[in-house]
């Protein structure tokens, strides 16, 4: 008899669970999700207690810091697209 697929559990045996899916590959990689905006990866980056004018001050600077994969037009950024946060500030 054919050993059970991997997660699938023979009569008897519990099934392994499958891992945990993340949207983040390692800390200090952003991946983009359906309805992100550089604006709302920059709040969620500095936290709940961001400004306004704090986060218009930061998305320019996570746009600057990934122009290599967004391109010349900061409003189209596109689910999986991987995204370094910027450089901390002097």
């Amino acid at each position: 008899m054919a050993p059970a697929a991997r997660g699938v559990g023979t009569p008897g045996q519990p099934t392994a669970a499958p891992p945990p899916v993340t949207q983040v590959q390692d800390s200090a990689v952003v991946v983009v999700l359906r309805g992100d905006t550089l604006w709302t990866i920059a709040a969620r980056h500095l936290g709940a207690g961001a400004t306004t004018e704090q986060v218009a001050q930061e998305w320019p600077r996570w746009w600057a810091a990934n122009k290599h994969v967004i391109g010349s037009n900061p409003d189209k950024i596109f689910p999986g697209q991987h995204l370094q946060p910027p450089p901390p500030r002097p």
